[in-house]
């Protein structure tokens, strides 16, 4: 199996596009250093985000792809970060039966490539998810783990408990076979309502014995994904890897492989802010009360039907609403309900212009309409 061992052609002449968006992320986070106002600041960057855009139209995707990837290349010279580094302490972690998650900023396609040829390839059985790919399903991941096992389509087993006996018997300490798992962001691959996913991996990772994870991570908040337990079960080790390198490849897989995955002003704000399943997964470790809480905020905050991050809500007001359905007694205890959300980035408090406090949502109205929908369709 390959994974992606080229992203572009190196005969592709890109020298007019390259000099285009020379400096130009440069220019952008040298302003953000800047001390200013936060409406300064958000027009700063819409103003950023039209230029970047302008800059590209013009440009077809190969010549895109190419001169970002350059000038990636010259961060990554600056930084003196290595493409190739010794990824020893790694090999050694997935031999004593940790697994890995590679996070931090940067695609990690190249170097978990890297990675294969070093220490996988003609040594060891690997199989390659792509968990960047949208339709990517559970049967999917069915059909590949069959693949070690020979199984052509007339015999495949979809069987979850037969499929690991199987993998059992082959990868045993007798044989002394291993199988290793190399998923790309494995975060996108686990983002399933009732973590189907999710469960499935955990389950295989602790029923067949000689089976590894090496994966990668993109989201930011990627680690509430998992709780403590999980990653006690599976002895799940999270490794900062800070590639600088361009999220080409997951970027055009995300899109359908056409030129609308070219980043717009919409889609990178969206980028920054808090997913779905991140929410999903802090209102599921909520108590009762608290989700109730959650859920009159977020349907507050929905039925004003402006923008998430220029709307506020009274804390008075939410302390009365709770109190009519009688889920708290006093402005402490809603407090102490609230910090639970502020530390999770979801809400932020604010100081009206009356010197009353308010509450504010971290992300967009987007991910609350489909965050309500989810909790309707369940019950």
């Amino acid at each position: 199996m390959k994974a992606e061992e080229s992203l572009l052609p190196s005969f592709l002449d890109v020298t007019n596009d390259e000099n285009a968006l020379n400096g130009i992320s440069d220019h952008y986070f040298l302003r953000k250093s800047k001390s200013r106002s936060k409406k300064t600041t958000m027009i700063g960057e819409d103003k950023f985000f039209e230029q970047f855009e302008k800059t590209i139209e013009t440009m077809n995707e190969m010549k895109f792809s190419h001169a970002v990837d350059l000038e990636y290349e010259q961060i990554r010279r600056e930084l003196r970060i290595d493409d190739e580094p010794d990824m020893i302490h790694h090999w050694q972690l997935l031999m004593e039966r940790f697994n890995i998650i590679l996070y931090g900023y940067g695609s990690k396609v190249r170097i978990l490539q890297y990675f294969i040829d070093k220490h996988l390839k003609d040594r060891y059985h690997y199989i390659i998810i792509r968990g960047y790919e949208p339709e990517l399903t559970l049967k999917n991941i069915l059909i590949i783990l069959n693949r070690p096992l020979n199984n052509g389509l007339d015999s495949l087993i979809t069987n979850h408990e037969k499929l690991f006996d199987e993998l059992n018997e082959m990868f045993d300490d007798k044989s002394q076979q291993h199988l290793f798992l190399v998923i790309h962001s494995i975060d996108r691959l686990i983002q399933d309502r009732k973590n189907l996913m999710k469960n499935f991996l955990v389950k295989m990772l602790t029923t067949v014995r000689n089976i590894h994870l090496i994966s990668s991570a993109d989201m930011v908040n990627g680690e509430f994904l998992w709780t403590q337990q999980e990653c006690d079960q599976i002895r799940l080790h999270m490794m900062p890897m800070n590639t600088y390198q361009p999220y080409i490849v997951e970027r055009r897989a995300i899109n359908g492989g056409h030129s609308s995955w070219l980043p717009t002003t919409r889609s990178i704000h969206l980028m920054m802010s808090t997913n779905l399943a991140s929410v999903t997964y802090v209102y599921e470790s909520l108590n009762d009360n608290a989700k109730k809480i959650f859920i009159i905020i977020l349907k507050h905050f929905l039925q004003m039907g402006k923008s998430s991050r220029s709307s506020t809500m009274k804390l008075d007001e939410l302390y009365q609403i709770c109190r009519e359905e009688f889920l708290t007694s006093s402005l402490t205890t809603i407090r102490q309900q609230l910090t639970e959300f502020k530390d999770h980035k979801l809400l932020k408090f604010r100081t009206d212009h009356d010197g009353s406090e308010c509450l504010s949502l971290a992300f967009d109205l987007d991910v609350v309409r489909k965050f309500l929908d989810s909790i309707n369709d369940d019950n």
